[in-house]
């Protein structure tokens, strides 16, 4: 079975399978970091040693720290794109808080509003029974003064007769 280019048993545990890779990257990045500080050390060795190795051993550690650099660089772009999900993360809890609080308040407005209607409602009913109450008493004066009037206009009438 292949795990990442690198071909293992079948019965090869899974742990295992998992740190082969990283294992592999740490061993390269310990020789790289040995042998740079064999050059800082005895350069004139080292130069001897890249020879003796040939020009492929020159390409694969110059290429190994080209690709280190690319690494640096790829971490730091990841590092920064991490931070700028925090705080966007960040940013949509409080909108996401807001929200909720807004909510909070129109329903609380709502509920008020709600409460003012049936108050006001109720209030309108007692005012248009009271209406109807002066209406029919109005009515009723009304109909009073004009049997009053009646009555007056038939005594005249009498009296001139």
């Amino acid at each position: 079975m292949s795990s990442q280019g690198v071909s293992l048993p079948d019965n090869t545990p899974t742990w295992l399978r998992k740190l082969i890779v990283p294992g592999m990257v740490g061993l390269m990045a310990g020789i790289v970091l040995q042998f740079f500080k064999l050059f800082d050390a005895r350069p004139e060795q080292a130069i001897e040693l890249l020879k003796s190795w040939g020009p492929g051993s020159l390409l694969g550690t110059l290429a190994l720290a080209v690709i280190a650099g690319l690494l640096s660089q790829l971490m730091d772009v990841a590092r920064d794109g991490v931070a700028a999900q925090r705080l966007m993360a960040d940013s949509m809890g409080r909108i996401a808080d807001k929200d909720d609080r807004q909510i909070q308040e129109i329903q609380t407005l709502s509920s008020f509003t709600a409460q003012e209607s049936r108050g006001t409602r109720q209030q309108l009913g007692e005012v248009a029974v009271e209406l109807r109450r002066n209406s029919e008493y109005v009515r009723q004066l009304v109909d009073k003064l004009s049997e009053r009037e009646l009555g007056k206009d038939e005594q005249a009438k009498g009296a001139s007769a």
